[in-house]
């Protein structure tokens, strides 16, 4: 009986292990509900479950909004807009420098909402403010 119970016990686990995504399965899922715009300086990726926000432009990021947007027939549309972030001090993210990409990450479990009132759409950065006071907003 010990022994039919142990080999139960190992088959169970053994599956369960299997059908485990793997932290590339997870990053491709993740990927699929980020809006993807190639020529925007500011841009979220997946990192498994996670998040990153990568700053591709010369300038320090002070602040930004992230929001729901959505792509029908060419035309992008903003769903949702949630709160402005300020970043200040040491939390901005640091300008590009030279081929270095400069990233701030959120695990899916530190307060990056997954999927909440998104769920018709896409996550996109859709405003900035960078370090000289200046704004720029994803263009619908």
């Amino acid at each position: 009986m010990r022994i039919l119970l142990l080999a139960l016990a190992m088959l169970l686990s053994a599956t369960l292990v299997a059908q485990q995504p793997t932290f590339g399965d997870l990053t491709r899922q993740t990927q699929e509900w980020l809006f993807d715009e190639p020529s925007a300086a500011y841009k979220l990726s997946a990192n498994g479950r996670g998040v990153r926000f990568c700053n591709h432009s010369s300038q320090k990021v002070t602040g930004f909004r992230l929001g729901c947007v959505e792509r029908k027939d060419g035309e992008l549309s903003i769903l949702k807009e949630g709160d402005f972030e300020e970043w200040e001090g040491k939390w901005a993210l640091e300008a590009k420098a030279g081929e270095r990409v400069v990233c701030a990450g959120w695990a899916a479990f530190h307060g990056f909402p997954l999927r909440t009132g998104c769920e018709k759409g896409q996550f996109a950065v859709v405003k900035v403010k960078l370090e000289d006071g200046t704004t720029w907003k994803l263009k619908p």
